[in-house]
């Protein structure tokens, strides 16, 4: 069989398949390469998260997704590498969500806490750029951001930003999400930034970070109120959020709105990424975070 009946073989096969598969494996290697160490570094060493796991090192790269062929071939390679990532940070956001929840229920059955659990408060409280004076206020804003972003949503809004991470900005600066930042020198400028325009193109130390990043903003940044009300609205009704229904919250995201939220649904609808928001409990260990 020659090369290119290989290839038209391969692109016959769902991007579904490709995904599960490959996620089957990478949980059993995640498994194997489980062992303490430190917090994520600028350097090429692993990545360990909560509970010890680490996320191998290789991810660390954005792989060359170019040299697939563009449709199912790319799109299962671009997926099948993003969705550990996108699980482990969501372990790592999860893990500080339950810590939160032993705090509020201290808080809530003794109306005090230790002076170590209010500096730990404090420093979470700043993180999350939380700026409400009262302990009570603080935790009810902390509630609603510090909690795990639907998969489906952030593979979404990733394929879309990074063309499936074959991009200019995610090839030369790991930046899959499209995100911004305004400091000279900061980034990569954009070849049609217009001449009045100061922002550049955000450049990370890795994908990881990206991913990392993305959901922080997500969690903190006022254009995302809504996302994060809709999604705490969904968990105290005991319903768990979702691409699908936190989609209509990104308006904001996008110079094109609507557009771009009505994009973002097809691409999620018609991957079938959705099946990966229940697959969280497993790849990022969010059980403590899919509770009211």
């Amino acid at each position: 069989m020659g090369l290119v009946s290989k290839v038209t073989w391969l692109n016959n096969i769902p991007a579904k398949v490709f995904v599960l598969l490959g996620v089957m494996v990478w949980v059993g290697a995640y498994s194997l390469l489980a062992e303490p160490g430190a917090i994520e570094s600028t350097s090429q060493t692993s990545i360990v998260g909560p509970a010890n796991r680490v996320l191998p090192r290789s991810f660390h790269t954005l792989p060359d997704f170019s040299q697939y062929p563009a449709g199912e071939a790319r799109k299962s390679a671009f997926f099948n590498y993003l969705l550990p990532v996108v699980g482990y940070i969501n372990t790592e956001i999860a893990t500080e969500r339950n810590q939160l929840r032993q705090w509020r229920e201290a808080f809530a059955s003794q109306k005090s806490l230790s002076a170590q659990q209010l500096d730990k408060i404090a420093a979470l409280a700043e993180k999350y750029q939380v700026d409400e004076d009262s302990l009570e206020g603080q935790l009810a804003v902390l509630w609603r951001r510090v909690d795990t972003v639907p998969p489906s949503l952030a593979l979404a809004q990733a394929a879309n930003e990074s063309a499936y991470g074959t991009s200019r900005f995610a090839v030369e600066a790991n930046n899959l999400f499209g995100q911004w930042c305004f400091r000279q020198g900061c980034g990569l400028v954009p070849s049609a930034r217009q001449e009045d325009a100061s922002h550049e193109v955000r450049k990370f130390a890795s994908p990881v970070a990206s991913v990392r990043s993305y959901m922080y903003n997500l969690n903190t940044n006022r254009a995302y109120a809504s996302l994060r009300q809709l999604r705490s609205n969904l968990r105290r009704n005991n319903q768990a959020p979702s691409g699908p229904k936190l989609v209509e919250t990104l308006l904001h995201y996008s110079s094109r709105g609507q557009d771009y939220v009505e994009e973002l649904a097809t691409m999620i609808r018609y991957n079938k990424l959705s099946e990966f928001d229940h697959q969280t409990k497993l790849l990022s260990g969010s059980q403590s975070a899919s509770q009211p």
